[in-house]
C-alpha cells in the first residue's frame, strides 16, 4: 500500500485558490478507499475444491418466512424443522456474502422473483381457468388445451400437493448433519448458488462455503452425466429387460404416429407415451379408432401433451401396462440406501425412524385410463410386507447389474402388474420425490462408504475453504483500515480547512531595480501618466491591498516615500493570519 500523500501549506494554498467557491473541495480529493483494488499478495491462487466424488444433496426452493407459515397451516407437523431450516438458512447468508447476493438478486426485483412452487401452480391455475373460459394460450393453442374437463381434473387437486416440496427440502438441507464435511455440496435451483457443507458450528447449526463458477460448473456437470438420467434409460438392458413390456424410442411425434400405427395394427388398443425431456408428462393414447397415421396423429394430439416443446425433444411408445401398488429405491454408490411408499400424500414427517425398507407400499388409486392423462397421481398407500420385500428383491437384482455396467447413483421405482414386479423408469436424485425418505440415511451411506484417500481430499477442501475465509478477512479488515485512515485524513483536512490557517509570502520577491535619476525639472511623459493610472485603478491591486490592510499615503499624513527610501528598505516577511474564506482568488485584469 502505498503512503498516503498529506499536502504542505503552499500545495493547499494553490488548491484553495483553484476552487474559491468550495475551498475545502481540492484539500478533500482524495482517492477514496474502494477504488483502490486489493493488494496482490492477498489474491488466491486459482486452484479449486476437489468435487469429483462429493455427496449433492437437491433443494429446489429457497425459504421465505411468508412462504413457510403457509407449509405450516398445511403440514403442522413439519413446523420445528421448517422452522430450524429458515433460521439456519438466514445464517449461512449471513456467514457467505456471495450466496447472500444471488438469492437477493434471484428473489428481489420486478420481473425477476424467484418461482417458487406456490408462485408456480398460483400461474398454472389461472392459465388453466383462462382455457377453461375458451381463451387462446399462445404457443400452447393445441386444440386439447380447449378441453374444460381436462383440466378440471388438474384443478380438483389430482397433482401432489406442491407444499409437500417444502417439507422434503427442509429434510434435506437438514441432512447435512450426517454427511463428511468438505464432501458434500447442496445443489439449489438458483445456478449461482451451490454450496459446500463445511460442518457444524458451536451453536449446532450448519455451516456452508460459497463455491466459486468454476466448481460450481463442475458440480452442474456432474448432476447432468453422474446423478441424472440420461433419457436413455430404456436402452439399458437391465431396465428394458427388468419393464417387461414394449418399449420404442421416437425421435418426434411424426414418428411417434407411425409406432402407434403398426401397434394398432397389431391389435393393442392403448398405447403409454411418454415425453423423453423430464417432467413434460405421462399419457394415454387411445388406439381403438386408428386404421391411418393422420388417425395417430390425431389422437396423439387429442389424448397427448401439453406443450409443443414435448413434441420436438423425443417421446417414448410403450406398451400399455397400467400398475396397481409402487415402490421407490434409492441407489448412491451402487447400493440400495433406503425403499419409500411412494405415496404422494406423504413427506419426510412420515418416515419410520430406523427403518431401513418401508413395509408400506403405494396404491395407485384408477390406474386404467382409456385415454388422457396417466392418472397415477392419486395415491394411498397400506402395509403390506410380503409385496414390499418382493419389491426389495427385483430392486437389488436391477442395482446389481447397473452397477456392473458402472452406474451407481439412481432412483428406481418398482411397480406391481398384471405381470409381475416390472421397472416402471429411473430418475435422478434431483428429479424424484423423495417422499417419506429419511435424507439421513443417504448421506449417513455417502460418508461410511469414502476411502481414506477420499476423506483426505475432504480434508484439503476444508484446508482450501479456511485459506479463502482467512483472505477474505484480511482483505476485509485492509478495507476497514483504508476506511479509518481515509476518514482521518478526511476530518483532518476539514479540520484544517475550517481554522485560520497562515499565508506564507516569505518567498523571495523580485529583486527591485534601481531607478534611474530623474531630473525633478522634466515632467513625466503621458506614457508615465497613463501607466500609473492603469496600476491604480487594476483590482486585484487593491483587493491586495485591502486584505493586507494597506492604508494610502494620504491616510498616513501624506507622507509619501521617495523611491531611494523603498529601495533602500530592508526587506521583510510580510505574516497575516486571516480567515481562508477571506481571501479571494487574484482577478488579473490589465
Amino acid at each position: 500500500m502505498s503512503p498516503l500523500h498529506f499536502p504542505d501549506r503552499n500545495e493547499r494554498r494553490r488548491l484553495l485558490m483553484a476552487a474559491s467557491e468550495n475551498p475545502q473541495s481540492a484539500v478533500l480529493s482524495v482517492t477514496p478507499p474502494e477504488r483502490r483494488g486489493p493488494s496482490p499478495d492477498l489474491r488466491l491462487s486459482s486452484s479449486c475444491l476437489d468435487l469429483d466424488d462429493v455427496l449433492i444433496v437437491g433443494m429446489h426452493n429457497i425459504p421465505t418466512p411468508e412462504e413457510l407459515e403457509i407449509v405450516k397451516a398445511s403440514f403442522p407437523a413439519a413446523t420445528s424443522t421448517l422452522d430450524r431450516w429458515m433460521t439456519n438458512w438466514t445464517r449461512m447468508l449471513e456467514a457467505n456474502p456471495s450466496a447472500a447476493k444471488e438469492v437477493k438478486q434471484r428473489t428481489g426485483g420486478e420481473g425477476r422473483l424467484y418461482k417458487t412452487e406456490i408462485q408456480w401452480n398460483t400461474n398454472r391455475h389461472k392459465l388453466f381457468a383462462g382455457l377453461i373460459d375458451g381463451e387462446h394460450p399462445g404457443r400452447y393453442g393445441m386444440q386439447r388445451l380447449r378441453n374444460a374437463d381436462y383440466y378440471g381434473r388438474h384443478l380438483r387437486g389430482r397433482q401432489r400437493n406442491f407444499l409437500h416440496h417444502y417439507v422434503d427440502d427442509s429434510f434435506s438441507f437438514l441432512s447435512f448433519a450426517a454427511a463428511e464435511p468438505g464432501m458434500a455440496v447442496l445443489w439449489t435451483s438458483v445456478d449461482e448458488l451451490m454450496l459446500l457443507y463445511t460442518g457444524i458450528d458451536a451453536d449446532g447449526y450448519l455451516t456452508f462455503s460459497h463455491l466459486n463458477h468454476e466448481e460450481r460448473t463442475k458440480i452442474s456437470k456432474a448432476v447432468k452425466e453422474r446423478h441424472e438420467d440420461d433419457g436413455k434409460y430404456w436402452n439399458w438392458k437391465p431396465i428394458s429387460t427388468g419393464m417387461r413390456r414394449e418399449s420404442v424410442e421416437a425421435k418426434d411425434h411424426i414418428q411417434a404416429a407411425d409406432i402407434l400405427l403398426d401397434m394398432a395394427s397389431r391389435g393393442h388398443d392403448r398405447a403409454f407415451v411418454k415425453a423423453i425431456k423430464s417432467k413434460c408428462g405421462t399419457w394415454t393414447v387411445n388406439l381403438t379408432d386408428v386404421v391411418t397415421r393422420e388417425d395417430a396423429m390425431r389422437n396423439l394430439v387429442r389424448d397427448g401433451f401439453d406443450s409443443s416443446d414435448s413434441f420436438t425433444s423425443g417421446l417414448l411408445v410403450q406398451e400399455h401396462l397400467p400398475t396397481t401398488r409402487e415402490q421407490r429405491f434409492f441407489v448412491t454408490n451402487g447400493r440400495i440406501v433406503a425403499s419409500v411408499c411412494s405415496d404422494r400424500n406423504l413427506n419426510g414427517t412420515n418416515r419410520r425412524e430406523g427403518r431401513f425398507f418401508d413395509e408400506r407400499v403405494a396404491v395407485i388409486e384408477r390406474p386404467e385410463v382409456t385415454g388422457g392423462e396417466f392418472e397415477r397421481g392419486q395415491t394411498a398407500h397400506e402395509v403390506n410386507r410380503p409385496l414390499a420385500a418382493a419389491f426389495a428383491r427385483a430392486a437389488r437384482k436391477i442395482v446389481r447389474e447397473m452397477r456392473a455396467e458402472g452406474r451407481l447413483h439412481f432412483v428406481v421405482d418398482m411397480g406391481l402388474t398384471e405381470r409381475g414386479v416390472v421397472v416402471i423408469e429411473i430418475n435422478s436424485f434431483f428429479r424424484s420425490g423423495p417422499y417419506c425418505l429419511d435424507r439421513r440415511r443417504v448421506t449417513a451411506t455417502h460418508r461410511r462408504a469414502l476411502t481414506e484417500a477420499q476423506k483426505d481430499r475432504a480434508a484439503e477442501n476444508m484446508g482450501l475453504v479456511a485459506r479463502r475465509r482467512a483472505a477474505v478477512a484480511q482483505r476485509a479488515e485492509m478495507q476497514r483500515r483504508r476506511e479509518m485512515e481515509w476518514t482521518k485524513e478526511v476530518t483532518n483536512a476539514e479540520e484544517e480547512s475550517d481554522a485560520p490557517f497562515e499565508f506564507d509570502f516569505s518567498f523571495e520577491p523580485e529583486p527591485v531595480l534601481a531607478m534611474p535619476q530623474v531630473d525633478p525639472s522634466l515632467l513625466p511623459s503621458d506614457h508615465v501618466h497613463g501607466l500609473a493610472d492603469r496600476i491604480a485603478n487594476n483590482k486585484a491591486v487593491m483587493k491586495t491591498l485591502q486584505a493586507l490592510e494597506f492604508e494610502p499615503p494620504e491616510a498616513r499624513g501624506n507622507s509619501v516615500e521617495s523611491p531611494s527610501m523603498v529601495a533602500s528598505r530592508p526587506r521583510m516577511a510580510i505574516r497575516r493570519r486571516v480567515p481562508a474564506m477571506a481571501i479571494q482568488p487574484m482577478d488579473h485584469e490589465g
